[in-house]
């Protein structure tokens, strides 16, 4: 009898815990160490869970990104027209979601395709904490190389 692990990520329905979505993120065998790299998941594994993992949130989540109406003329009155490309970059993984475009169809209006992207929306496609890391970083690295030597 060989033992395995199964790493599963569900999208439900809070309401009444519809299965939305199910993907089996990982399945790996436990089995007897021979050397020090075969325990536990390598990092390559490691990042590959987070990018599974956050893969299927952000696919999900880019749909509440889609604006209810025209943001130009505020109507409603607004019909998808394919997918933007948009890139967005976590602390570990980036991400190229598929956002989708929408068209105003009010005759009045002269906007069409309203192109949105993570970018437009929130003026970054980093995340906060991945900033924060950069930053810390590059004081942390910059302090060292012009910090005073000799102080005599």
């Amino acid at each position: 009898m060989g033992l395995r692990q199964r790493i599963v990520s569900e999208i439900y329905d809070e309401k009444d815990s519809k299965v939305i979505d199910r993907q089996v993120i990982k399945d790996k065998e436990i089995k007897k160490p021979e050397k020090i790299d075969d325990i536990g998941y390598n990092h390559e594994e490691q990042i590959s869970l987070l990018q599974s993992i956050q893969d299927m949130f952000l696919n999900e989540q880019r749909n509440f990104l889609v604006p209810d109406k025209c943001t130009v003329c505020g109507s409603s009155k607004i019909s998808k027209s394919g997918a933007v490309p948009s890139d967005f970059h976590a602390v570990y993984t980036d991400h190229k979601l598929r956002i989708p475009r929408v068209m105003c169809c009010n005759k009045n209006c002269s906007v069409g395709n309203i192109n949105i992207s993570i970018y437009s929306l929130f003026g970054s496609n980093m995340h906060p904490d991945l900033v924060k890391k950069r930053v810390n970083h590059f004081l942390c690295v910059s302090s060292k190389i012009y910090a005073p030597t000799n102080l005599v």
